[in-house]
């Protein structure tokens, strides 16, 4: 025989079933065809049965084992012993003794053929697991070491009930995602990320400020059917000082519709992972121009505000002159088209925000999110997909998923 061996879980319970005086299993946890072979093992009061996992929730949902086959060997009354952060893994059957490395189910199967994993021990390796372990060899010595190994390296205690209990109990509340799906879920997220941009706050020619209910009441003369049609808004920015922002939000608008096409409203933007650094590192780019932009057009930008209240103080000045707001008129004895104005100009500085509070709210948000499993049943995101990237293979991982879900329908999961 090979000194290195392939040993998937189930051979590791075909060569239980094979012992004849004795068989020892220690590994970070167990799952049904391990602890099934020593179920039935344990039937025979000739055969010693010992058993030293590790016992932690985060173990079960990492695919470690099966919390299911813990309590299997607990409810055959064989006897568990704990070892916290055991991740190697031994079996001993009468004279012979591996050690092996199980695979969590959440990156592969522990039924798989294709990998070398384990290799035999020695004798007197052998000797030296057992007595690392504090296993009896007499028979007399037998039952104390059933219920407390005390010179023992691992596996010193048995596992408490209540530990069992509470771990069960969160378990229950919260299963474990079906492993086979776990992994196909991450070939997915190696493939295609989930990605939103937005370049917030990059459409300041739209801003526009709302007269204040004073001014409403002396500009439209109390005629709400005028006022209601006119919006008693006013657009702040001319076209031409927001030209090159307006350049950006196109230049972004266009990377994003280019490396992340949308699969619909519903179900966002995709994009491969292959493609993920060229496309950050342009993003990043576009960024920099951003915040360059905000730095060096602010001086342009609030010109342009200035401008832009002063014109409408100018145009509403004769008609606030006119028909002077009761606040204006009760403290000034002579309304004029100056006066008006001046008042005007501190009315809408109030209202209106400067060049800094727009271009402050400019920001380039890139956010990326995985696929899911939710997301992965839903026949139109695999439709769309495949649509969108037509020139990938998309055949395979979307079959083996498939595959993968079916088994999972029908309790196959390793």
């Amino acid at each position: 025989m090979n000194l290195f061996q392939k040993l998937p879980a189930h051979v590791i319970g075909q060569m239980i079933g094979m012992a004849k005086h004795r068989a020892i299993y220690a590994a970070p946890s167990i799952n049904d065809s391990v602890a099934g072979a020593l179920v039935e093992q344990s039937r025979d009061p000739r055969l010693q049965v010992e058993v030293i996992l590790d016992y932690d929730e985060d173990l079960f949902r990492l695919g470690y084992g099966l919390a299911e086959s813990v309590n299997m060997l607990r409810d055959a009354g064989i006897n568990v012993h704990k070892e916290p952060g055991l991740r190697i893994g031994f079996v001993i059957i009468d004279d012979q003794g591996w050690a092996f490395s199980l695979p969590p189910m959440a990156v592969e199967s522990q039924s798989s053929h294709d990998h070398i994993n384990g290799f035999e021990l020695t004798p007197e390796q052998i000797e030296r697991f057992t007595q690392s372990i504090g296993i009896a060899n007499k028979d007399e010595d037998r039952k104390e070491s059933e219920t407390h190994h005390p010179q023992a390296e691992i596996g010193r205690e048995t596992l408490p009930d209540q530990e069992v209990s509470e771990t069960t109990t969160k378990l229950n509340r919260n299963p474990p995602q079906a492993f086979n799906l776990q992994r196909q879920v991450r070939v997915y997220q190696s493939r295609l990320q989930f990605v939103e941009m937005e370049l917030e706050g990059s459409k300041i020619q739209q801003r526009t400020i709302r007269l204040p209910k004073q001014l409403k009441q002396s500009i439209f003369d109390n005629d709400q059917e005028i006022e209601e049609r006119l919006n008693a808004s006013y657009k702040l920015i001319d076209g031409k000082a927001s030209e090159k922002l307006s350049s950006l939000r196109k230049e972004a608008e266009t990377l994003r519709d280019r490396y992340a096409p949308s699969l619909g409203k519903r179900l966002g933007r995709v994009l491969l992972s292959t493609k993920k650094k060229e496309f950050v590192y342009k993003v990043e780019d576009l960024r920099e121009r951003i915040e360059k932009y905000c730095k060096e057009e602010q001086q342009q930008l609030q010109a342009s505000i200035e401008r832009s209240l002063e014109g409408l103080a100018s145009n509403l000045a004769p008609v606030i002159a006119e028909r002077p707001p009761q606040e204006l008129a009760s403290r000034c004895e002579t309304v004029t088209e100056e006066i008006s104005k001046e008042y005007l100009l501190d009315i809408l500085w109030k209202v209106a925000p400067s060049a800094p509070d727009l271009l402050n709210k400019t920001k380039l948000h890139l956010t990326f999110k995985d696929v899911t499993l939710e997301m992965l049943r839903n026949p139109e995101f695999q439709q769309r997909v495949k649509q969108e990237f037509r020139y990938e293979d998309w055949l395979k991982p979307f079959n083996e998923f498939t595959a993968a879900q079916s088994k999972t329908d029908s309790h196959q999961d390793y």
